[in-house]
């Protein structure tokens, strides 16, 4: 078990380099990430989940976006609520750290919408839009991607499989 809580706390060291934001594997039991990000991050997260649900305008949410019109609406109201609650710049803009645990079903949800959003609305339309640059949204997703990923230890599985070929030979 030891050497299983080195692997997650390396990925985590890897993973906080990027955009600022921590992200770390929630309760296994719980099968959740928790994201510590700032209000723009999460503001960013909000907005392309937002342009899922009413821009794209899909016929069925849950398959491309992998969660239902209902909880696509009950996260970005939620997200919404957090966001109003904390204090605002002289801009009027949302500061401060958040930290949000999301089940993985939520999680994949935002990460999906984003990159649908960014591929349907290209670089111009993201930033009108969205309100961020598409590198900014590139950035996040690479973030989830990493973050998503980390819990399957897909690498560790591959290296696995590898040298039990070695072994074997």
């Amino acid at each position: 078990m030891a050497a299983q809580l080195s692997y997650l706390q390396r990925d985590s060291a890897l993973i906080q380099a990027f955009f600022n934001m921590r992200i770390s594997l929630g309760k296994t039991e719980s099968n959740a990430l928790t994201l510590v990000m700032s209000a723009a991050q999460l503001q960013l997260l909000r907005q392309a989940l937002v342009e899922a649900l009413m821009g794209i305008g899909f016929d069925n949410l849950a398959g491309p976006v992998g969660v239902s019109e209902v909880r696509a609406r009950n996260l970005i109201d939620a997200l919404g609520g957090a966001l109003q609650k904390q204090p605002h710049d002289s801009d009027g803009m949302p500061v401060g750290t958040y930290e949000v645990e999301l089940p993985l079903e939520d999680a994949r949800a935002f990460r999906n919408s984003l990159e649908l959003v960014m591929i349907d609305l290209g670089n111009a339309d993201f930033q009108t839009r969205t309100g961020f640059y598409p590198a900014e949204g590139a950035q996040m997703l690479d973030n989830l991607n990493a973050a998503l990923i980390a819990p399957l230890h897909i690498d560790r599985q591959h290296r696995a499989g590898q040298e039990s070929q070695v072994a074997n030979t």
